[in-house]
């Protein structure tokens, strides 16, 4: 029985470990090849937002006028 606990806690241990290596090598070459992509998305994105929120608040600021009048 001492023989295998030892062996049944390092197996969770090597388990623990392999899923934290994983995950770090795509992390580390996704946001490479994403960068200039997500950074070109987001400035478009915040472009077009603030011009559809200023948009909408146009549309409803007539909208409120011509309900009121």
């Amino acid at each position: 029985m001492a023989i295998q606990q030892p062996g049944q806690v390092k197996q969770p241990v090597q388990q623990t470990v392999t899923p934290q290596v994983k995950p770090i090598q795509p992390a580390q070459n996704m946001p490479a090849v994403q960068q200039p992509i997500a950074q070109q998305k987001t400035s478009i994105f915040k472009k077009w937002g603030f011009w559809l929120i200023v948009s909408l608040i146009i549309i409803g600021i007539i909208s409120a006028l011509i309900l009121i009048f």
